[in-house]
């Protein structure tokens, strides 16, 4: 029996749709994915790693509004204006957004892209971690599967001691380690002033947070080749900015968990990048633990204790609510 021509009709619309909200995680996760190899392409000409940084975060504050614009329905009103400690709390998370950042970078310059995007990705069991110590959960038996798979696999994607540079590896993991308490920070924020406004101001706060370090130090060097402003542009605009873009149009489409899982294409991404254009030797046994680490990632997401990530990149956003399904529910339940 074949389902009427209008759920039919339907049911092809919500394929599509579906469809182009996987084209948009992966194509998030594939622009994170390339930041490795280009920041190495940006370090080539002479670029260091803070002046790197307060461009490509200035640059992407500037872009990100015209990316992200929508228009407001009929009858809603303008956001609230922000409160002292939102915006205390905004420039806090925007010093941890880049702190990991300068972490990561650092981690990539000593150990190869593709174990330094490996590493990064046991940030989540690490706000599992994190959202539970912090919320005096009982339930910590929860922590036991994921963090137990996620070790098992860090030890085999790092290999023996001597195989990878220590304090490139101690960087990537305290990146994750940074990057998972901005998550858990960012959460309860991100529901009062919202995911993409937060974005924004930590992208800006992260580029004002880096030149007051950088401009007094004179680590801001705009002396590098003309071509660096090429790897900047790039960098901005295919691995910042469209990325965060398109994850919240993704995440839209799919929900917050699922385009978090399918985001968990950045690594493979990274991997396969350094590989292909940069002659990055990956030895099967990195490449087990690698898929390893990322299942132990994907279990922290999808344990209930762990938070939803405040920004585009890797974390989640709160789902829209869903009126008729709960008024669905209390009419079963007879309210």
């Amino acid at each position: 029996m074949q389902r009427p021509i209008h759920l039919r009709k339907k049911a092809i619309r919500l394929s599509t749709t579906t469809a182009r909200g996987i084209a948009a995680v992966g194509a998030s996760a594939a622009g994170f994915g390339l930041l490795p190899v280009l920041a190495l392409w940006g370090a080539s000409t002479g670029l260091n790693v803070m002046t790197l940084l307060i461009l490509r975060f200035a640059l992407t504050a500037a872009l990100l509004p015209l990316l992200m614009r929508e228009r407001r329905p009929e009858g809603e009103r303008e956001p609230e204006p922000l409160a002292a400690r939102d915006l205390g709390g905004l420039f806090l998370l925007g010093v941890l957004f880049a702190l990991q950042s300068v972490l990561y970078l650092l981690a990539v310059e000593r150990i190869s892209p593709g174990l330094a995007v490996l590493l990064h990705y046991i940030y989540p069991v690490f706000v599992l971690v994190l959202s539970v110590a912090l919320r005096h959960d009982a339930a910590k038996a929860r922590l036991v599967l994921p963090l137990a798979i996620s070790l098992a696999g860090l030890a085999l994607t790092v290999g023996s001691p001597g195989d990878a540079d220590t304090v490139g590896v101690l960087c990537a993991l305290a990146c994750a380690l940074v990057y998972a308490l901005y998550v858990v920070l960012g959460t309860r924020l991100s529901e009062r002033v919202g995911p993409q406004r937060l974005t924004l101001y930590v992208v800006l706060c992260s580029a004002l947070s880096l030149a007051a370090v950088a401009l007094p130090t004179g680590r801001f060097d705009l002396g590098f080749q003309p071509s660096g402003w090429a790897a900047i542009a790039t960098i901005a605009v295919a691995s910042t900015a469209m990325p965060i873009a398109l994850f919240f149009v993704g995440a839209k489409i799919l929900g917050a968990t699922g385009a978090s899982i399918l985001s968990m294409l950045e690594p493979i991404v990274g991997v396969l990048a350094a590989w292909a254009l940069l002659g990055e030797k990956v030895t099967l046994l990195q490449l087990a633990g690698g898929a390893i680490l990322l299942t132990g990632a994907a279990l922290s997401v999808y344990a209930p204790s762990a938070p939803a990530g405040p920004d585009g990149r890797r974390g989640t956003v709160s789902a829209p609510a869903q009126p008729r399904v709960t008024a669905a529910r209390r009419a079963r339940r007879g309210s």
